[in-house]
């Protein structure tokens, strides 16, 4: 099954600087991105899905399709 976002967003300020990266797994859906934002941007996001926006101020977060179990 495809993970479809019935959303709507509105999102303005912000400008892409290459492709994003993604990530899912049953139940949850990653989206990343990274981008230049104005002073004054700003987003506003309505969907039956919670969302999390978290904005990473210069970090970077690596994504990968594999799992990985911890080391015993």
């Amino acid at each position: 099954m495809t993970f479809r976002p019935r959303m709507f967003a509105a999102i303005n300020g912000f400008t892409p600087l290459g492709d994003s990266s993604f990530f899912s797994t049953e139940g949850m859906a990653v989206d990343y991105w990274h981008v230049s934002n104005s002073a004054d941007a700003h987003g506003h996001y309505v969907s039956m899905f919670p969302r999390v926006v978290i904005v990473l101020d210069g970090k970077k977060i690596p994504l990968s399709s594999q799992i990985r179990t911890p080391l015993r």
